[in-house]
């Protein structure tokens, strides 16, 4: 051991492969050996010349025809071989001492390697120091003076370089050192130096950890990531740990989940969908097992899976599927021997169901075999291979469609034992089922690859792969298959306590002669290229096999996955952001003056309030108000048209004589004593006439509107629900109810909502429902659904269930209003509540929010108007329960989301009666009483008029008379006083006295003079 090597190639071409010194049985050597691979015989070189000491651990190079040697000390004697350089000419078979004074520091467990013709000497130890040495001496071959030149190396450290017994490799300028030993501990860091530059370039890759060996345990692609869980390790040793690898970085991780953590098992039931991955039954430290565990990689976290009833029974080798909200177990070995039972988990229900056994067209009891859901083919699922009875290997396909609930045999030939496999590495890239390994009969391994076509039904091998194992870990990803450890082999022994490590990644591309017939498809999570399968960017997803491009994450969600395989890896944006682009990878802040519940795809410019708001038929009191003002308007427009009536009569005369036959008051107009008395119309009767016509006018409105508006008195009692029921034998009212899923995460198209795969349900509410109807609110992203119930009556309580079926129907909190018509007549009972989740969470899940409405019975009794009617009056019964919710990136783990709405009956029902407070006959005999009062009132009005009228104008023409007479007086003195004027005769005065006195007698007014 610890003896220098090299391999190169003579004149012949043929590979020689030379050791020098190191130590043996004996102690420690110097000799040369060299091994030809033609013939596989060892040849040993005589020490003549100047050959080396004896040492341990010393270079050995090959160049143009000379094995080269430097370093190494001798641990048992403590000689350190300082100043050394020697070469062993193939030639001449001799040694030669080349040293030059310009050397190096000696050291072991180094390494060594040659560049063109410069030999480099790495780091090592130091016996002579008991360090390490880590610096790095190069000599020129052909050099002459063979000086030694110290290297220098940028980037790391002396400290990263303390190590000796490494593994190291160069090829094309580049140089691979793995593991060591730090004297302690061992490690496995990978340090990569670039010899191309100057000085040399190195980049540490620090301890990069990976899985121990094991066997029995699974690997699933999640993203860009391959996890694994548990297994069994050496001597019987049991994990539970989850372990990532990278496929970009190419990179293993140890994660630390939280949770309720699986315990250690080995033989268990795994299968993924989206971000969550089963564990489900297997071996552990207690026996068979049966319990069930869901991981979620975005909250790196366990969760338990619950469930009521009955649950299969404990089982190893078991293989699951899960799909939606369901997961499918099938076969295992129990306690009693294999099992060929199905079972099918609800996670909505939390309940196992029993679906398939002993059935004669299945696959038959078997353990180990592999279980796929198919995205392509709803409710079905794939059996792979598996292990029978006594060891016995299988190549059976099958397929149980759950719709129908029946097995489809797509190959099962016992015969033929070629293609049979124990506990081989299986996977079914969309129409070819890959098979790699295995075993068979417990006795016999098998290292090659092989797939079956589901459309021509046949097998084609691919050839073999150098390792042989069983009881592997495997996944498919992009056109890649990777297989982690399993057992491993002696000769051609199996050893089933004997695990491996080894970790493969088999590019298909790489078996096929043509990418035509042998071309294996894209897996999720990736797109086909022209010439590639390339890993879905951040922002996007692929949910298919062999997909031209991935799809966009939609708007108000984030992808924060690379390799993303389902819409449920598109997280709803958290509250507080935003996203109104598809295909995005982040979302972005809400302005600090707005607010975005979980799933925005948009900010609103105002800080919502979700406050209760409701409705219910006011108190009735007598529309005053509206009576008043009503009145008002009679009083001023039947005035001023009235108003106009008059001042038009005065615009002509002709008017003004058409006015006298408005004269309603012949027989009260102004009479003189001693006059005989006639029935006349007179102008100033007409205007009294419209005067009264106009006010009748204005009273019978008044009260008329009064009548109809201030005449109803109405009384309200709540009245024990039993008593009300004795005289009213169904209650009975208009419902309508809107619910709005804020940020409904899924599918909601205009039309009806079952299209969307929303769902509600009845119970306890007769009447005639209409098909609830889903409307899209595009700037919140809301999802309204509409539903009314005519002539619907509840009898005790009632429930309206919505059911959102789709995995990613979550909400951000719910709006609910409901409607009933009451029982008077054209009112409506309303109330309208919100239930929002925790902060930062989204209601999703089987256990349903839960809404209580009190329904209170109506009555509504009118004796005068209407009839009697029915209705129900809606007020909140007590405090929602807020149902399932999670955080936004944990919609792997819910599938399935409730909304129940509970109507319960009030004990007490709500009657209202209206009576009149006065009748038609009663508004009648006010308004001909009103009427003639007010007739006699403008009468007695004109007559007072018409009497000051007749007086004025007497006095107005007496006073004319008397001027007259007086200037007539006048003009007779001065005729007198004219000398030339001549009466005939003197006049009498007396004969005039009564001349004027007959005048003012004839000039008395009578009552046509006025008219």
């Amino acid at each position: 051991m610890r003896f220098g090597y090299t391999s190169f190639y003579d004149e012949n071409n043929t590979l020689l492969f030379a050791v020098l010194g190191g130590v043996t049985l004996t102690g420690i050597d110097n000799t040369l050996y060299i091994l030809d691979t033609s013939t596989w015989i060892w040849s040993r070189k005589q020490a003549s010349g100047d050959p080396p000491k004896n040492l341990e651990g010393p270079a050995l190079v090959h160049y143009k025809n000379r094995l080269y040697t430097a370093g190494g000390e001798n641990t048992f004697a403590k000689i350190s071989h300082i100043e050394t350089l020697l070469y062993f000419g193939l030639d001449d078979n001799k040694w030669h001492n080349i040293t030059s004074d310009k050397t190096y520091t000696s050291r072991i467990l180094g390494g060594s390697f040659l560049k063109n013709s410069e030999l480099y000497l790495m780091m090592g130890f130091s016996i002579e120091k008991n360090a390490h040495e880590s610096r790095w001496y190069k000599v020129d071959l052909e050099d002459p003076n063979h000086d030694w030149i110290e290297v220098t190396i940028q980037g790391d450290t002396n400290k990263d370089l303390e190590i000796d017994s490494y593994g190291y490799t160069y090829f094309n300028e580049t140089l691979w050192i793995f593991g060591g030993d730090e004297n302690p501990p061992i490690i496995n860091r990978l340090v990569i130096f670039n010899l191309s530059t100057s000085p040399i370039e190195s980049s540490i890759y620090e301890n990069d950890l990976s899985p121990s060996p094991r066997m029995y345990h699974s690997m699933q692609p999640i993203g860009q990531n391959l996890y694994l869980f548990g297994g069994l390790g050496d001597n019987g040793a049991l994990y539970n740990d989850l372990w990532a690898f990278d496929v970009m970085k190419e990179k293993w991780s140890l994660t630390n989940p939280t949770g309720d953590v699986p315990p250690k098992r080995y033989g268990y039931a795994s299968a993924v969908n989206a971000d969550v991955m089963l564990v489900w039954g297997g071996y552990g430290q207690e026996g068979y097992l049966n319990d069930g565990y869901l991981y979620d990689i975005s909250s790196k976290q366990w969760f338990a899976i619950e469930y009521i009833g009955t649950a299969p029974a404990p089982r190893l080798g078991a293989c699951a599927g899960l799909s939606g909200f369901f997961i499918y177990i099938y076969g295992g070995e129990t306690e009693v021997g294999l099992s060929d039972e199905l079972w099918i988990y609800d996670m909505t229900s939390k309940k196992y169901n029993l679906i398939n056994s002993g059935d004669d067209d299945g696959p038959g009891p078997v353990y180990y075999a592999t279980c796929r859901t198919d995205t392509l083919k709803s409710n079905f699922l794939w059996v792979l291979y598996g292990e029978a009875e006594d060891d016995t290997p299988t190549n059976q396909i099958y397929g149980y469609d759950a719709d129908q609930s029946k097995w489809i045999a797509f190959y099962d030939d016992s015969t033929n034992t070629t293609y049979s496999r124990s506990r081989a590495a299986v996977c079914k890239p969309l129409e070819r089922v890959l098979v790699v390994g295995g075993e068979s009969f417990a006795l016999y391994p098998n290292n090659d690859i092989f797939y079956f076509s589901m459309e021509d039904l046949g097998f084609t091998k691919l050839g073999n792969i150098a390792d042989t194992f069983f009881a592997s870990a495997s996944a498919y990803f992009q056109n890649y298959f990777y297989i982690h450890g399993g057992g491993t082999t002696a000769t051609s022994l199996l050893r089933f306590s004997v695990p491996s490590n080894i970790f493969l990644r088999l590019p298909m591309w790489s078996f096929c002669n043509d990418n035509v017939t042998c071309n294996f498809a894209c897996g999720y999570g990736s797109y086909r290229t022209s010439s590639n399968c390339e890993i879905c960017p951040l922002g996007t997803y692929s949910d298919r096999f062999n997909a031209t491009e991935c799809k966009s994450c939609p708007v108000g969600k984030y992808g924060p996955h690379y390799g993303a395989t389902s819409l449920d890896m598109c997280y709803p944006c958290p509250e507080g952001e935003y996203n109104n682009h598809e295909g995005q990878a982040h979302c972005l802040d809400c302005p600090h003056t707005s607010t975005c519940k979980v799933g925005s795809m948009s900010y609103n410019y105002t800080i919502d309030t979700y406050e209760d708001s409701y409705s219910q038929p006011a108190i009735y009191s007598s529309n005053n108000d509206d009576a008043d003002q009503n009145s008002l308007i009679i009083e001023i427009v039947v005035g001023a048209v009235g108003a106009l009536a008059l001042i038009s009569f005065f615009l002509s005369r002709k008017s003004r004589m058409f006015l006298i036959r408005f004269d309603l008051y012949p027989a009260k107009h102004n009479h003189s004593i001693g006059v005989p008395m006639m029935l006349k119309r007179t102008k100033i009767g007409g205007i009294f006439g419209i005067i009264f016509l106009f006010l009748a006018i204005i009273i019978i409105g008044v009260e008329v509107t009064n009548f109809a508006l201030k005449n109803i008195y109405e009384t309200k009692s709540l009245v024990p629900l039993v008593v009300l029921e004795q005289d009213i034998e169904k209650f009975e009212a208009l419902f309508l109810i809107k619910i709005t899923l804020m940020n409904y995460g899924s599918k909601c198209d205009e039309g009806y909502c079952a299209n969307n795969n929303i769902y509600t349900e009845i119970s306890g509410i007769s009447g005639n429902w209409t098909a609830p109807k889903c409307e899209h609110i595009e700037y919140s992203g809301d999802c309204v659904i509409s539903t009314t119930c005519i002539e619907c009556s509840i009898s005790k309580q009632g429930t309206l269930t919505v059911t959102m079926d789709d995995t990613n129907g979550y909400t951000s909190g719910y709006s609910v209003n409901v409607t009933a018509s009451s029982s008077i007549p054209n009112k409506f009972s309303s109330y309208k509540t919100y239930v929002l989740p925790d902060s930062n969470h989204i209601f999703i899940g089987s256990d349903p929010t839960v809404i209580y409405f009190d329904i209170i019975p109506s009555y509504y009794e009118d004796t005068e108007e209407t009839g009697n009617h029915t209705g129900y009056h809606i007020s909140l019964d007590k405090v929602p329960h807020k149902g399932a919710q999670f955080k936004p990136y944990e919609l792997g783990l819910a599938y399935i989301n409730y909304l129940k709405i509970v109507f319960d009956v009030d004990n007490n029902g709500l009657t209202t009666t209206r009576y009149y407070n006065q009748t038609w006959i009663v508004l009648l005999t006010t308004l001909l009483g009103s009427v003639f009062g007010v007739m006699e009132s403008v009468g007695s009005a004109m007559k007072f008029v018409e009497k000051n009228a007749y007086a004025y104008n007497k006095r107005r023409k007496h006073r004319s008379l008397l001027g007259q007479l007086e200037k007539n007086s006048k003009t007779i003195a001065k005729l007198r006083e004219d000398p030339c004027f001549k009466p005939q005769k003197e006049p009498d005065s007396s004969n005039t006295v009564q001349t004027v006195n007959d005048a003012l007698e004839k000039s008395k007014l009578k009552p046509d003079v006025l008219g």
